[in-house]
């Protein structure tokens, strides 16, 4: 199908379009050239990616509207997740690193030079 697409011999209808935008996680809106714009080259590629893929998490359910601010920090951040499945990994992970010493923690003792 995306073959067609690309020589031009098929328009894409909105359910394709949609298919599409989900596997790439990014918003339908782009491909009728709504919203926000980006330079055509690797950094406006990116900046697309960065800015997509955080919409299609900040939609997601299962994350906090705490968990979804302490993420948009990272949004101008040149290596921020370009995935929406990374994003969902960086809130975990941004949750792991804040989250309050449990008793597992007492198990470990860190001594001079990293030897326990």
């Amino acid at each position: 199908m995306l073959n067609r697409f690309e020589k031009g011999t098929k328009t894409p209808g909105a359910e394709a379009l949609e298919v599409l935008a989900n596997s790439l996680d990014a918003e339908m809106g782009y491909f009728y050239g709504l919203g926000d714009h980006y330079n055509n080259d690797d950094e406006g590629f990116g900046r697309a990616a960065i800015q997509m893929s955080f919409a299609v998490f900040n939609r997601d359910l299962k994350f906090s509207l705490e968990q979804k601010a302490q993420c948009r920090r990272v949004l101008l951040h040149g290596a921020a997740p370009r995935t929406a499945t990374a994003w969902r990994a960086l809130a975990e992970m941004i949750d792991l690193a804040i989250r309050p010493s449990g008793p597992w923690s007492s198990n470990f003792e860190v001594h001079e030079g990293g030897k326990s």
